[in-house]
């Protein structure tokens, strides 16, 4: 629409029609995201990256984030029926690294993860692109959060209750992931205090269509025990 609006008003003046649709795509190219493809065609074209020597990780949160990552590895093959590892050594991975850390070493992120007033209690951050992504926060819970985030928010995963009956995980013979702007921070409004019968999270209220910070509470079980 905008392109035939400038043919219009400068029929005469090619070069200056050619110009500015060549600068238009390029902007419109630089806030849509390109897929990232995790799975396809009955194959993993990724991996889950737990650093060996986390920094900062205490037993309990090593426990915490290796959980995390086995639920993620189980939706990805109740989803596709494909089986994603689960690796220590970011360096050695094939295809698209999906890391998880509270230290991504190496990765360029959007935000300084020891700001807590993008953070504050366990808030976290999503960088994807199509050679990785990226689950951030400056907690062990708050990487954790991200890992159910990605689950719900992106691949259509829901937990109504205990044990696979309570679980909805959509079929995905290919499962993509594509952020808007290459990123995503959500930050949870209230921290909640976690019952004795379930392991809690705070997780963020939908985000509006139009930001790329989200803020809420929402609670959800991480596939419950």
């Amino acid at each position: 629409m905008i392109f035939l609006g400038l043919v219009r008003l400068f029929p005469a003046k090619k070069w200056f029609v050619v110009a500015s649709g060549w600068l238009l795509a390029s902007f419109f190219a630089t806030y849509v995201a390109a897929d990232t493809i995790l799975v396809s065609g009955g194959v993993a074209r990724c991996a889950i990256v737990v650093p060996s020597v986390p920094p900062n990780y205490t037993p309990r949160g090593g426990r915490t984030i290796e959980a995390a990552a086995n639920d993620l590895a189980y939706h990805f093959e109740m989803m596709s029926g494909v089986h994603v590892p689960i690796v220590d050594d970011q360096t050695a991975t094939k295809g698209v690294r999906i890391l998880l850390s509270t230290d991504p070493k190496g990765v360029q992120l959007p935000v300084d993860l020891s700001d807590e007033s993008k953070f504050w209690p366990d808030g976290y951050v999503i960088v994807a692109d199509e050679h990785q992504v990226v689950l951030a926060a400056p907690r062990i819970e708050g990487v954790s959060n991200a890992v159910y985030g990605l689950l719900e928010d992106h691949l259509g995963c829901h937990w109504f209750g205990p044990g696979r009956m309570g679980e909805h995980i959509p079929y995905r013979p290919t499962v993509h992931l594509r952020l808007a702007g290459g990123f995503e921070i959500v930050q949870p409004d209230r921290d909640v205090a976690q019952p004795w019968y379930s392991r809690v999270r705070t997780r963020p209220i939908s985000p509006s269509s139009d930001s790329k910070e989200r803020r809420g509470s929402r609670c959800i079980g991480d596939r419950f025990p």
